[in-house]
């Protein structure tokens, strides 16, 4: 049998009945109330926990204050965790309540932390709330939540959306109707992005099971429920696998292709959509056998880096209400359309167990509600036994002296652009894969997702990577990045964040966005929308925002024939030279003065205060956790950004080696500072690092493509449509 399995010698002390991977390197899990019926009526909620997976320590996080015991979980754009719903009780009874987990922050006790966020919605339908819901985040970045229980035990009908802006609470949306969602569907039902900006669901969701579900605010989802157990709004799906198998592109560099697998009956099924043709023209076709050949519940499809399907973890129904554990696991080969069985685990794993890919390849278990019954306590409902064994696998090419890697490689990119990654073994690289950080719950990692990225090898030590530029392939968030060397072996991954920003500017009373990045791309824009007299633009707590005769405007909706589709939010007395956002405050520059104001929004008018001086600005970024402005062809940084700081400006460099450019317009991708003068849209990479993004090491930019007549530019991601 291939690979090996490893018992971790510390177990996860808190039962992970839902689970996430989180770039700083560590599992996040918890339970609620643990599917323990002493825990629920003495309301203990608290029951979450971090794995380091450098140095396999477990430890204790905070927890939320309601009980999120089978809720929905999402991976956000900016690397936390969004959960939302839970149950009241056991009767069902789902609730509304949010949180959001970040990795980075601590709580009084220093543990990792949760917070509050706005609650889902009361109505559309009436009580809302949602136990056994899916959360799925989309090419935007909000997160929609579909199926479960609603408060009053109803089936939850409609469908809504979270946005963390504005922050710090975000809100949520109605997407449709307050019955868009047939018959309320299944429990966690099966969904996924696919790269024409469509949604899929391999769940029945009831009579209108083959209609589109058309939200009527750009969301859209195709249902074609799979064969066998995947029978129309079967009540089980929730207990069965899928996964959407990794994104090829074709010879033109695009996703033109998507193919979902489903594999917990004794046959496995895998559909294959064309993008052109979409899921009406598609149909579900046999995989090859699997070598299990029973029916497996509660298991876990996990993507490689391989570009292969693990399954792992699962019981077999043998009659009746009796199961018998699945201990091999079997990996699916989507290229030969082929099965093959693994090692076996030590560990039986079924009903509310988990499983993640770790960064270094190995697959990470835990969890299992076992069917020894206990005592239940003072209301004497059983309490299934909660395994709390952690279980490693190792496939063959962890430990391989083949395995590639990467030396160096930036921590985030842009859609529609190029990067470099640094290996000593950039000859033998075969592919290049990134993969989405998983979150898991109830036998479905709606985050997991990866992508095979086109790249040539540009010397003996560097390949050069291009990204998708569609956020509908690459959904926003945390990656991480393979190299792929002989026999299919693959690098340990390193970590990279997409926020699935683009490029938009304003350009002849006309909203643009960028399609492609680089050398050669020309003037490669697409119309978005209106935009008269834009003097200033900026995003600026989650929205895009422009000056435009004496108001701030925030942009609704983005795309072809969306229009003027702008509502005012606060006025300005001067016209704006330049806009910036930085640091939660908006910025922005007219009669040689530099102002700044807080809240924006309906009724907000006039805020502005000036802080100081700023003299023959042409351009503002918020670059690298420095206000940025070009003046007398020199990048300066602000020092002081306090009332009555006068001209305290630091020079950081030559904006150009010789020459003096009119700056029209300036935006920051994070990784890369971007301007647009003689009507050529220009980048620059070339911080000094050592002076914490202060000065320059020289002035050299890059030519990424033409940008005419623009007056304003940011960088935002919307959905476009």
């Amino acid at each position: 049998m291939a690979g090996s399995w490893a018992l971790h010698p510390v177990h996860s002390e808190a039962f992970a009945i839902h689970g996430a991977l989180v770039h700083t390197g560590k599992v996040l899990y918890f339970g609620g109330d643990e599917y323990d019926s002493l825990n629920r009526d003495r309301q203990d909620y608290n029951h979450s926990c971090v794995f380091d997976v450098a140095s396999g320590a477990v430890t204790a996080a905070s927890s939320p204050a309601t009980d999120v015991f089978c809720c929905g979980q999402a991976k956000l754009a900016d690397g936390r965790v969004l959960i939302a719903g839970g149950v009241l009780d056991w009767s069902p009874k789902g609730l509304r309540e949010a949180w959001i987990f970040d990795p980075e922050a601590k709580d009084g006790d220093g543990h990792s932390a949760w917070t509050q966020v706005a609650s889902m919605l009361a109505s559309a339908p009436s009580p809302g709330g949602r136990w056994y819901p899916t959360l799925l985040t989309l090419a935007d970045g909000r997160v929609l939540a579909a199926g479960g229980k609603m408060l009053n035990g109803a089936d939850h009908t409609g469908l809504e959306a979270f946005s963390p802006y504005p922050g710090p609470l975000g809100t949520w949306q109605q997407l449709g109707s307050s019955s868009v969602w047939p018959g309320g569907g299944p429990a966690y039902p099966r969904l996924f992005v696919l790269p024409n900006g469509r949604l899929f669901c391999s769940s029945g969701v009831g009579a209108a099971a083959q209609a589109p579900i058309d939200t009527g605010t750009g969301v859209v989802i195709d249902v074609k429920a799979a064969p066998g157990l995947y029978a129309a709004k079967d009540t089980d799906n929730w207990r069965r696998t899928a996964v959407l198998l990794p994104l090829v592109p074709d010879a033109q560099g695009e996703y033109t292709t998507a193919s979902v697998l489903v594999s917990d009956d004794v046959n496995a099924y895998r559909i294959d959509i064309d993008m052109a043709t979409g899921v009406a023209a598609a149909s579900w076709t046999q995989t090859g056998a699997r070598p299990m050949s029973v029916t497996r519940l509660h298991s876990e499809l996990l993507l490689l880096p391989t570009g292969e399907a693990f399954q792992c973890c699962g019981v077999r129904n043998v009659g009746g209400n009796q199961y018998q554990d699945v201990m091999e696991p079997e990996l699916y080969d989507p290229v030969a359309n082929t099965w093959t069985m693994q090692a076996a685990a030590s560990v039986p794993r079924g009903y509310h167990s988990v499983g993640l890919l770790l960064p270094d390849g190995r697959v990470w278990t835990t969890g299992s509600s076992g069917v020894d019954l206990i005592d239940g306590g003072p209301s004497n409902p059983p309490v299934y036994r909660k395994e709390k064994r952690i279980e490693i696998f190792s496939p063959d090419y962890v430990g391989s002296a083949n395995r590639p890697e990467i030396t160096g490689a930036p921590g985030s990119f842009l859609l529609g652009t190029t990067f470099t990654v640094e290996t000593p073994d950039a000859a033998a690289i075969a592919k290049v894969r990134i993969l989405r950080a998983g979150a898991t719950t109830h036998a479905f990692n709606s985050d997991q997702r990866c992508i095979e990225l086109p790249f040539v090898v540009t010397s003996a030590t560097t390949v050069r990577v291009t990204a998708p530029r569609d956020a509908n392939v690459v959904i926003p968030g945390d990656y991480l990045l393979f190299l792929i060397g002989a026999q299919n072996t693959p690098s340990v991954g390193h970590w990279m964040r997409c926020t699935g920003e683009r490029i938009f500017v304003a350009s002849n009373a006309k909203l643009w966005r960028r399609r492609r990045l680089g050398a050669g791309t020309g003037n490669d824009w697409e119309a978005g929308g209106d935009a008269n007299s834009v003097t200033g633009m900026a995003v600026h707590d989650g929205g895009l925002i422009v000056a435009s005769n004496g108001q701030l405007w925030r942009r609704g909706r983005v795309g072809p024939n969306t229009g003027n589709d702008w509502t005012a939010v606060g006025t300005n007395p001067g016209t704006p030279v330049a806009m910036a956002s930085h640091e939660g405050a908006l910025y922005a520059v007219w009669g040689d003065q530099l102002w700044k104001r807080g809240a924006i929004g309906a009724g907000t008018g006039n805020t502005w205060t000036s802080i100081g001086d700023a003299y023959g600005v042409q351009a503002m970024a918020s670059h690298q956790g420095k206000l940025l402005v070009v003046s007398a062809n020199k990048l300066w940084r602000r020092n002081k950004l306090t009332a009555g700081s006068g001209n305290d400006w630091l020079e950081s460099g030559a904006l150009v080696a010789s020459g003096t450019p009119t700056v029209v317009a300036m935006a920051s991708s994070g990784e890369g500072l971007y301007a647009v003068w003689d009507n050529k849209l220009r980048r620059r990479d070339n911080i000094d690092p050592t002076t914490g993004g202060q000065s320059w090491t020289d002035p050299s930019w890059s030519e990424v493509g033409d940008a005419y007549a623009v007056t304003g530019m940011a960088f935002y991601n919307a959905l476009w449509g």
